[in-house]
């Protein structure tokens, strides 16, 4: 559970420097998507938020440094709305 609290606030929270590269490789988010998919097992709702997490949160890094411009909006809030339902 530590490992997945660890990812969410580098997800919400971690604004990576250009020079930071390294450090976006250890933020790995297949690992942490394997870490939620043994936490929650079949409870665990994927969508469209959770595949760009686990499968392309690394690319994105690269390209904004950061989630912070994303929160709550576009892909995260369609999210909200789907785990609602």
């Amino acid at each position: 559970l530590a490992e997945w609290k660890e990812t969410a606030l580098v997800v919400r929270d971690k604004v990576f420097e250009k020079d930071e590269q390294e450090e976006i490789d250890l933020f790995d988010c297949k690992e942490w998507g394997f870490t939620l998919k043994e936490l929650f097992a079949s409870s665990l709702a994927i969508g469209d938020y959770g595949h760009l997490l686990v499968d392309h949160a690394t690319m994105l890094f690269r390209t904004f440094l950061s989630f912070i411009d994303f929160t709550q909006q576009g892909f995260e809030a369609t999210n909200m709305d789907w785990c609602q339902t």
